[in-house]
C-alpha cells in the first residue's frame, strides 16, 4: 500500500515496473546460471567421491582369487616335481623365494595386498599337498623346518598389515610344518626298514 501510495504500482508504477523487471533480468540470468554451476560441481564432487571410494580390489586380497593362486602354485611344485631335466620345477628356488616374500616388511609397498598372506599359504599347502609318491613334498619341505617356523612365529609378532587372517595363517602353517615334518619321518623310517628287510 505504501509503494502504490508513492506512485510505485498503479498508474505511474507500470513503467517503473517494467524498468525494475529489466534491471533485475540479468540477475536472475547470473543467479540461474551459478546455480546450474553449483549444482554440476556437486554431481562432479560427488562422482569423484564414489570413485575414491570404490578402489579397485588387489587380486590376492579377494580370498577365492587367493585360494585359486595359492593351489595352482602348489599344483606346479607337486606335478613339476616329478618332470626330467630342465622341465623339473625347482622346489629349492620356490621354497626359498615364498619364505623371502613371507618376510617382508608388512608395510612395504610390495608386501601390500595380500601378498605375505599367500606365500605363507603357499608354504602351508605343499607341507600337506600330497603328490604322486605321497611323501615327497614332505621330503622337500621338511628341511626348510626351522625357516619357515621362523617365519611363522614373525608373522604372529608383525600381524600383518591389511592382510586379514595373517596370524591364523602363521598357526595353520606352523601346523601344516609339523604334519610334514612327521610325514617326512615316517617316510624315512618305512624306506630304511624296507632295505633292511631287504638286507
Amino acid at each position: 500500500s505504501a509503494l502504490a501510495a508513492e506512485g510505485g504500482f498503479g498508474a505511474h508504477g507500470d513503467d517503473n515496473s517494467m524498468t525494475i523487471a529489466a534491471a533485475m533480468s540479468p540477475k536472475l540470468g547470473v543467479g540461474k546460471k551459478s546455480f546450474s554451476t553449483s549444482s554440476t560441481k556437486q554431481q562432479s564432487s560427488g562422482h569423484n567421491n564414489n570413485q575414491q571410494q570404490h578402489k579397485p580390489l588387489p587380486p590376492l586380497l579377494s580370498t577365492p582369487l587367493r585360494h585359486a593362486w595359492v593351489e595352482c602354485t602348489a599344483l606346479c611344485l607337486s606335478l613339476g616335481s616329478n618332470l626330467p631335466g630342465n622341465l623339473r620345477t625347482d622346489a629349492h628356488s620356490l621354497i626359498t623365494k615364498m619364505m623371502e616374500i613371507s618376510n617382508w616388511n608388512p608395510r612395504s609397498k610390495m608386501a601390500s595386498g595380500g601378498v605375505r598372506l599367500s606365500a605363507l599359504m603357499v608354504l602351508g599347502k605343499i607341507c600337506v599337498l600330497d603328490d604322486q609318491d605321497g611323501f615327497d613334498l614332505a621330503k622337500r619341505v621338511s628341511p626348510y623346518a626351522y625357516e619357515i617356523l621362523t617365519c611363522c612365529h614373525k608373522g604372529l609378532l608383525s600381524g600383518g598389515a591389511g592382510e586379514p587372517g595373517h596370524r591364523v595363517e602363521c598357526v595353520s602353517t606352523a601346523w601344516k610344518l609339523a604334519v610334514a615334518c612327521r610325514r617326512s619321518h615316517d617316510a624315512n623310517r618305512l624306506m630304511h626298514g624296507n632295505n633292511n628287510a631287504d638286507g
